[in-house]
């Protein structure tokens, strides 16, 4: 009894141990799968955070794009430092470009004709670039009513509006001939081009150029021959109503072809002075009754235009 009641306690106390490490083992597997768990909620994290720097990234690529964008943009439109968009000129240059486009088109009108003239040509005899070209004129419409308007209507009212009446039939073809001859001086395109687009009963300048013919100056031309040619002062066979289209079309055609008729018969060209007074010569007398000395005033216009 002893001996069991010595052994009681011993297998009690082994007893008692050995629960403990069950518990203990128990408690190590509990912990095991938290720290599994725990392992996974890290590599959830990790893989987090890993989204989180591949976004960082690709939102950097895209930001150096658009930052490229942004340079590039800078580059094309000479930079938005200036406050414009890119590619819009500057007030100075665009003035200056817009002429320099207008001067090449009128140059290549005269040369080849409006219809045979494209805005690729235009471009590259300015010197500029197709783009250029239609920011000032979105068509060929538009540029060739610019033409009109800004070359060919002043020259038409610095020819004409001096012309007044009351004046000798002489004084005003005679002003009216050096008028147009200095002004052709200064656009030596005009004569051609007026030959070609004007003239011509297809011309694409004709319809426009026809707005701004001066009618009342042309009426008071025709009024001051006919005038004359009741006095007996002027040839009665001359036609007034056609003495305008005989003083244009004599000085359009001296002026383009005066090089060509030089070079054919070997001669020096002309220069304005000399061509004024042939012109105006052969206007005047042509104009006078023959031998009809009632004509006096007539041929004294005509007299001290030759001296």
């Amino acid at each position: 009894m002893e001996e069991a009641d010595k052994a009681g306690p011993m297998a009690q106390g082994r007893a008692g141990h050995e629960g403990a490490r069950r518990e203990a083992g128990r408690e190590v597997s509990r912990r095991r799968p938290g720290r599994g768990g725990g392992r996974r909620e890290l590599g959830r994290g990790a893989g987090r955070e890993g989204a989180r720097r591949e976004l960082g990234r690709e939102a950097g690529r895209e930001g150096g794009g658009r930052e490229g964008g942004r340079r590039e943009a800078g580059r094309e439109g000479g930079g938005r430092k200036s406050g414009r968009l890119p590619g819009r000129p500057t007030l100075h240059s665009g003035l200056y470009a817009r002429e320099k486009l207008i001067e090449a088109a009128t140059e290549l009108f005269a040369k080849q004709g409006v219809a045979a003239t494209t805005f690729a040509m235009i471009a590259q005899r300015a010197e500029l670039t197709p783009a250029m070209l239609h920011y000032y004129f979105k068509d060929r419409d538009q540029l060739l009513d610019a033409v009109v308007t800004e070359r060919l209507a002043p020259l038409i009212v610095g020819v004409w509006g001096s012309v007044t009446a009351g004046a000798d039939p002489a004084e005003i073809i005679g002003g009216v001939v050096e008028r147009m001859l200095a002004g052709i001086e200064k656009m030596p395109w005009v004569p051609s081009t007026w030959m070609r687009e004007v003239l011509n009963e297809d011309g694409l300048l004709r319809g426009r150029v026809v707005r701004y013919l001066p009618f009342e100056k042309i009426g008071i031309l025709s009024q001051s021959v006919a005038k004359a040619q009741r006095a007996g002062a002027a040839n009665a066979e001359i036609d007034p109503g056609l003495v305008v289209f005989s003083v244009i079309g004599l000085v359009m055609m001296h002026m383009a072809t005066v090089k060509l008729w030089a070079e054919i018969f070997g001669r020096k060209a002309p220069d304005r002075a000399a061509l004024s007074r042939h012109i105006t010569g052969l206007l005047i007398h042509g104009l006078q009754a023959g031998g009809a000395q009632e004509a006096g005033p007539m041929k004294r216009v005509a007299s001290s235009r030759r001296k």
